[in-house]
């Protein structure tokens, strides 16, 4: 370990030695890592509180009355939080090997480099043989060019999960369209219990 971390060290670039920009690229990958394995887990959250903003903008919930609608409410958004917590439970932490594994898949490397930099030889029992292996890390760390992480992928997975939110997203865009300013109002109304849709003429005394 303390010939790699020597020949890191030793390994220079124009923003900085290899271990450095490693350490960074592996930490943007994490990242990255990271946020593909969340997002899909708020993804169903989401949707269900998208489906509730939709019945707002449509104002179905503003009919019923305001004790029903506290009922409603608060049950909906109790069935979000377990289901959040619950896909949020599912999630586990990205791996070492993982994070090289994007890393040399998103800056286009074969032959896994990254891993080939964590081999650990048999006992060497001659000195030009150590000089052969670290000869062949050196022509390794020299091979990896420009290392990159990639952008997180976005898009759900599955094509129920994308018509799905493809048709809620269309749904929300063109309800707020229909109401117009008073899409604010309408899902504020929808969300608190005894709050005045503005679609509602307020009762006047002639």
């Amino acid at each position: 370990m303390g010939g790699l971390k020597h020949d890191l060290t030793a390994s220079t670039a124009c923003d900085g030695t290899l271990a450095a920009r490693l350490a960074h690229v592996r930490r943007h990958a994490a990242l990255v890592l990271h946020i593909e394995r969340l997002w899909p887990a708020l993804q169903p959250t989401l949707a269900m509180l998208g489906a509730y903003t939709l019945a707002g903008l449509l104002r179905l919930p503003q009919h019923l009355p305001d004790g029903l609608r506290l009922i409603g409410v608060a049950g909906w958004l109790s069935l979000c939080g377990w289901r959040l917590r619950t896909d949020l439970g599912h999630l586990r932490a990205t791996t070492p090997e993982e994070i090289d594994r994007r890393i040399e898949q998103a800056s286009g490397l074969r032959n896994r480099p990254l891993a080939s930099l964590a081999d650990t030889p048999a006992p060497l029992p001659h000195a030009s043989s150590t000089i052969l292996w670290q000869a062949h890390r050196q022509r390794l760390l020299a091979s990896l060019g420009a290392l990159r992480a990639g952008w997180p992928n976005l898009v759900p997975n599955g094509r129920a999960r994308q018509i799905t939110a493809g048709v809620l997203v269309l749904a929300l865009g063109v309800a707020c369209g229909v109401a117009g300013s008073s899409a604010p109002g309408r899902i504020l109304a929808a969300f608190i219990p005894g709050r005045d849709d503005p679609d509602v003429p307020l009762p006047h005394i002639d």
